[in-house]
């Protein structure tokens, strides 16, 4: 079959055994967690397809009258990006497929339908995964919020997440196309409202960050960080947590889509607050869960700095080894909830 080359293995992942069976980057404590939630949601017969996450019964049956969502398997991230859902299985069959050839880049993928046309990247080119994943990473934080967090009607925003969509989603993406991605950052970004964001995320820095929007030309690496100081970054305090491996002294970019995006989702946005937001709660509310963020956030980064104190120092050589190796293993993520639409 198609997806016996390694290409097919990395991007076949649907919701049945063969996922499991690939063994691409699922550790076994992931799948004693995912196997049964996955394979009660999958629809039979389709690769990528499993039933809407907001359905009050999951559970896929031959009756199911629900909607279907789209399920991308990220390899760097080693979790499934939400791709979307839709009012037949099919529909997302098919969406699945378009996600699947732009994220093989041109390799050989498993597909639910033929594909027509080979993907061949222009002369001169080399298509990357970045733009895919970021933009499944983009959709995925546009879709944790609410209607009461951002500002624009539904109409403008329908036409944006179409751009993404058709732009990053059903086409493969070069090196060129990353100053095009981070325009639709910044224009999510500039529709949040301040309830929304975190108290540490200052007016200056919202500006900067909007300005290394603008100059941004680079898809970078899950690495990348937007602060002048990594220290005030909550994925580095995450990352040494997780790890127990400084970051330091590895030579990172700011104006980058993965630094601009790691600090959207991770720094910028409060999904305290667009939880609380979503109930419909008053400002003492959304203030008071904003507190609790900015608290917890506090011990984090103090618990990491506290972490980095008790490493014994790594020599600059062995530092460097460490860096190549962490730049090759990746990393990402988001958090919040799936409310907007």
């Amino acid at each position: 079959e198609a997806g016996g080359q390694h290409a097919g293995l990395m991007y076949r992942h649907g919701m049945d055994a063969r996922m499991f069976a690939s063994g691409k980057g699922i550790s076994p404590e992931q799948k004693k967690l995912l196997a049964p939630k996955l394979r009660a949601e999958c629809v039979p017969g389709y690769i990528g397809v499993a039933t809407g996450e907001n359905e009050a019964d999951a559970k896929w049956t031959p009756g199911y009258q629900g909607m279907y969502r789209v399920l991308v398997w990220g390899h760097g991230s080693r979790k499934f990006w939400h791709g979307g859902e839709f009012a037949t299985a099919e529909l997302a069959a098919r969406e699945f497929d378009l996600v699947a050839i732009a994220l093989g880049c041109g390799e050989i993928v498993d597909t639910n339908y033929p594909i027509p046309t080979p993907v061949i990247a222009p002369a001169g080119t080399k298509f990357t995964k970045s733009g895919v994943l970021s933009a499944l990473h983009l959709l995925d934080i546009e879709d944790c919020l609410t209607w009461n967090s951002v500002t624009g009607d539904r109409p403008a925003w329908d036409r944006w997440r179409a751009s993404v969509r058709t732009t990053f989603l059903h086409t493969p993406s070069t090196s060129g196309d990353a100053k095009g991605f981070a325009k639709k950052l910044a224009w999510l970004s500039a529709r949040l409202r301040p309830e929304a964001l975190n108290a540490t995320w200052s007016p200056a820095m919202q500006t900067k960050w909007l300005k290394r929007c603008n100059s941004c030309s680079e898809w970078g690496d899950s690495y990348d960080y937007f602060h002048d100081n990594i220290t005030e970054s909550a994925r580095w305090a995450e990352c040494v947590l997780r790890n127990r491996v400084s970051p330091h002294g590895i030579v990172c970019s700011q104006d980058t889509v993965a630094a601009l995006l790691s600090a959207l989702v991770k720094d910028a946005i409060c999904h305290e607050a667009v939880t609380v937001m979503a109930t419909g709660a008053g400002q003492r509310e959304v203030a008071a869960a904003k507190t609790a963020a900015a608290v917890e956030r506090g011990h984090m980064m103090e618990e990491a700095t506290r972490t980095i104190g008790k490493m014994p120092a790594v020599p600059p050589a062995a530092r460097r080894g460490q860096n190549n190796a962490a730049r090759a293993k990746g990393s990402g993520g988001t958090a919040g909830v799936k409310r907007k639409r």
